[in-house]
């Protein structure tokens, strides 16, 4: 593949997760106008002769990736972009990264803007404004949804959000290693020129102490557990038996509490009786009351009919009433001895005689019986 406009050959090979689909700059080192590096996601080697623009192009991806503070030598004036589309190896997710460099005067400070969207932006179509500055430009991107930031901070911490880059400083790394013109064994040069050298052996000691405690607490943890188990049953059984002495102390309570109960209600129903007990009285007093009137009356009466008895023939009354009392009296002997002989024939499996002469007969037989 080339760019177009500047005849720079590129080498496509594997695709892997957001890579470059495509980078345009404009007015950034020997290219000038908008030129275009399409990758499609594969890995490239940028040849060509010197001066052609293989560092520049570089250093647009590095900028893009690892911005500078600092500011930036070899910027001529106007505008410069430089603008990379990123994209998963599905094509399911895009995101563009441009920097936008201005420059009024050659001994004016530089002026920028960052820019990140999830969309695909391109130079031509969105940042090619002949007027406005950078102020209008940075209103027209975030109409669009992009994010736009003066400082290179929070423009940095979006995109590794995005591409899923932890630490920063592997970006510091991507920078130093960019700026190196050999680097040979690629791991010693790493150690000696990216990473800081250090002493391993305070490091390795740090490392056993806080696996000793480590291994310490972890020891303490799995007692404190045990014991935490042991304290949840313990517990457990409290609260029940805290529940089950709650239950006998209402027992308790309530039966201590029945002779009052029982006595509230007793005493209820003898109010009840004495009540009733009193209407009882009145009504009798009452009725007392009338029969003692009444008596008074019937004896009154009696002594008229003793009166008038005795004036007419009162005597022989007297008489046939003391014969009438007597033969009663006879009468009711009589038949308290036959309802014991009738007893005691039941007793000794007889029937009680029809009459007189069943009488005798049976009087003669239990002779006869007894005599056995």
């Amino acid at each position: 593949m080339t760019v177009r406009g500047q005849g720079l050959e590129v080498a496509a090979k594997s695709s892997a997760e957001f890579r470059l689909h495509r980078l345009e700059v404009s007015n950034w080192g020997p290219f000038e106008g908008v030129s275009i590096l399409e990758l499609d996601a594969a890995t490239g080697v940028v040849t060509g002769d010197p001066g052609t623009g293989q560092s520049a192009l570089a250093e647009a991806i590095v900028e893009l990736l690892a911005p500078a503070e600092r500011d930036i030598t070899g910027i001529a004036e106007g505008r410069s972009v430089v603008l990379g589309v990123f994209r998963t190896s599905g094509g399911t997710q895009t995101v563009s990264l441009a920097q936008v460099f201005q420059r009024t005067a050659p001994q004016v400070e530089l002026a920028r803007l960052y820019v990140c969207a999830e969309q695909d932006l391109s130079v031509a179509a969105h940042f090619d404004a002949p007027a406005g500055g950078l102020g209008a430009l940075g209103e027209s991107l975030r109409r669009l949804g992009a994010q736009v930031e003066p400082a290179p901070r929070k423009y940095a911490a979006w995109f590794r959000r995005r591409f899923g880059i932890r630490d920063a400083y592997a970006l510091h790394s991507l920078r130093a290693m960019a700026s190196m013109r050999a680097a040979g064994d690629v791991d010693g040069t790493v150690r000696r020129h990216v990473l800081d050298g250090f002493d391993p052996a305070p490091r390795l000691g740090e490392l056993l102490a806080a696996f000793g405690e480590l291994e310490r607490a972890n020891h303490a943890l799995q007692n404190l557990r045990q014991g935490e188990a042991m304290l949840s049953s313990i517990l457990t059984r409290c609260e029940a038996h805290d529940r089950q002495s709650r239950a006998v102390a209402d027992v308790r309570a309530c039966r201590e509490g029945l002779p009052a109960h029982f006595a509230r209600h007793r005493l209820a129903l003898l109010d009840r009786r004495l009540a009733c007990m009193r209407s009882i009285r009145e009504q009798l007093s009452a009725q007392i009351t009338r029969l003692e009137s009444r008596l008074e009356e019937r004896r009154g009466q009696g002594d008229a009919l003793r009166t008038a008895v005795a004036t007419n023939g009162g005597e022989r009354l007297e008489r046939l009433s003391a014969e009438i009392r007597r033969l009663v009296g006879a009468r009711d002997a009589r038949r308290a001895k036959a309802e014991r002989y009738a007893d005691l024939l039941r007793r000794i499996g007889e029937a009680a005689p029809a009459d007189e002469a069943a009488f005798h007969v049976q009087r003669d037989k239990l002779k006869l019986m007894r005599d056995e």
